[in-house]
């Protein structure tokens, strides 16, 4: 599809150029068809389409050529408009060539940099299936087969809410559940801010922040876990209602699908 608009705008630069070029060859006929006698052996208006497309091409044959300084200047005159003409048609093939290059590579880095995203976005979208579920073994699913962040927004919205809300607590289940993935899942985490970094600085900050917040929740786990002997309670605290707002907030920003302006 874009080959063939690419060949349709070229087919369309050529033909306004051709047009003005033989409407050139025909105005400079008549020219030389008004003044006929100021050419030497120039009979008619044929030979005056002759000498427009011989002058025009450069070719200069020399069996019709002009006698008084009327006649060169308006042949010295067509020659340099022809030639300037052909000139500015290049530079325009040349400028609509760059910009075809350049909108193919534009088009080529925002798929491979949307890619790169939609890693992130699956990386993260399986922190959030893991608190949505509660399901403290999700850890082990691979990224790539967990759903857009996209798909769970509303809920993201929705528990970023609850978190601000003063009396709310989030359930022992749910927190065991972050904690141990948070573990599980950092080293994955840190291994993508390259990734990030590629992107754009502002993906970087994003998920610089996420790393930040899983690294102090997989702290937290293992500070639990060296209880010994532990009893199963999980700690509810401020601090890991905080660190999944923030991982959500960033969760959120990494749901959105690149611009293809701003960030190709």
């Amino acid at each position: 599809m874009r080959a063939k608009e690419a060949f349709d705008n070229l087919k369309k630069l050529f033909n306004k150029y051709l047009a003005l070029y033989m409407l050139l060859l025909f105005v400079f006929a008549v020219f030389y068809y008004l003044i006929g006698s100021e050419f030497k052996d120039l009979a008619g208006f044929v030979d005056a389409l002759y000498l427009s497309v011989v002058t025009a091409t450069t070719l200069g044959f020399g069996d019709i050529t002009p006698i008084s300084w009327v006649a060169k200047a308006l042949v010295s005159g067509q020659v340099l408009s022809s030639v300037l003409l052909v000139g500015l048609f290049l530079n325009s093939l040349s400028f609509a060539q760059s910009e075809r290059i350049r909108e193919n590579e534009s088009q080529l880095s925002w798929e491979r940099k949307e890619g790169m995203r939609d890693g992130l976005d699956r990386h993260i979208s399986l922190l959030v299936e893991a608190v949505k579920t509660s399901n403290f073994l999700i850890w082990d699913k691979h990224a790539r087969h967990c759903a857009p962040l996209g798909t769970y927004k509303d809920y993201m919205l929705q528990l970023g809410i609850s978190l601000k809300t003063e009396n709310y607590t989030i359930d022992p289940l749910t927190i065991k559940t972050l904690l141990e993935c948070s573990d599980q899942m950092y080293d994955s985490f840190v291994a993508l801010l390259p990734v990030a970094a590629d992107i754009s600085p502002d993906y970087l900050m994003r998920w610089s922040s996420i790393v930040s917040n899983v690294r102090n929740l997989r702290g937290q786990y293992r500070e639990v876990i060296k209880i010994e002997p532990f009893n199963g309670n999980w700690p509810v605290t401020s601090s890991i209602s905080l660190q999944l707002e923030e991982i959500l907030n960033g969760a959120l920003f990494l749901s959105e699908p690149l611009d293809r302006i701003g960030n190709a």
